[in-house]
């Protein structure tokens, strides 16, 4: 899976952790879909209170400072058992415990399909990897993970002002999608719908499909294209359920956004010409 040219790997990295997907808990979880605010601030807390200093070029949500993190308290478990520290076991499992249900379990399952989707091999094999291990890891630690939901959605078509541009914000919001709609999979769409796309961030190239699709008249198209990234979400996200890893949120957010496209393309429907 690796490229053997140094550049060709790095222009892959770049792609897929830069370009494509940004591996960040606040850009999953934080109702804005953008980098930064309380749930950066909420992990920065956290690491400090694990004792440990993230990558000073990254923000502390970043997916490698959380890795990072967990590897550290690993590491300090090993010693306290190979110092027969036992008392201090207790306190570092928790704090293992405490990084994994309360940021990295929340929204590394959605991280981890999205970049399943990316058309990289290597990176879907190695976060597939992760999860696993993840999943592993949640398993051998004591006490039951706690209830929790994701950010609750605006009520878009109860709003007389929504409109496209509104609608493309609230879908590429991994929050409120229940997912991350990629560029790639916007792309796909639009080559398979024969669409116009243009260019800009992800909610300006979704707000051109469904302009272009309502103009061409193949919006409901566009909506059955769509649905069915969602539904690719939602298997795996079952699947991943299956193996420990709490997806129920993710999955039933995927539920409420399917029937809020159902509502737009039925709507679509009766406002069309006859």
């Amino acid at each position: 899976f690796l490229p053997e040219d140094p550049d060709e790997a790095a222009a892959e990295h770049h792609r897929v952790l830069t370009a494509e997907l940004y591996p960040y808990e606040s850009v999953f979880l934080d109702p804005s879909g953008l980098l930064g605010g309380q749930h950066a601030s909420q992990v920065r807390l956290a690491l400090a209170g694990f004792g440990v200093a993230g990558r000073d070029d990254l923000e502390p949500d970043h997916l490698a400072n959380q890795l990072a993190a967990l590897s550290f308290l690993c590491g300090a478990e090993l010693d306290a058992v190979t110092d027969g520290r036992g008392g201090q076991l207790l306190r570092i499992r928790e704090a293992q415990r405490r990084l994994l249900d309360e940021h990295l379990l929340r929204w590394l399952p959605a991280c981890g399909v999205a970049l399943e989707q990316l058309d990289s091999p290597l990176y879907a094999a190695a976060v597939g990897l992760l999860l696993e291990l993840a999943a592993d890891h949640r398993a051998g630690l004591a006490g039951a993970a706690p209830i929790w939901t994701l950010a609750e959605p605006p009520q878009l078509l109860e709003d007389p002002r929504t409109d496209l541009k509104a609608i493309s914000r609230h879908l590429v919001c991994p929050v409120f999608a229940g997912g991350f709609l990629s560029q790639t999979a916007l792309t796909r769409i639009g080559r398979e719908l024969d669409l116009p796309r243009g260019f800009g961030k992800r909610w300006q190239v979704l707000e051109n499909l469904l302009r272009s699709g309502v103009h061409y008249e193949r919006f409901g198209d566009l909506v059955a294209a769509l649905d069915a990234q969602l539904q690719a979400w939602q298997t795996r996200y079952r699947a991943l359920a299956s193996c420990g890893l709490p997806t129920g949120a993710w999955t039933e957010r995927v539920d409420e956004t399917r029937s809020l496209l159902e509502r737009l393309r039925a709507g679509a429907e009766r406002s069309a010409p006859v």
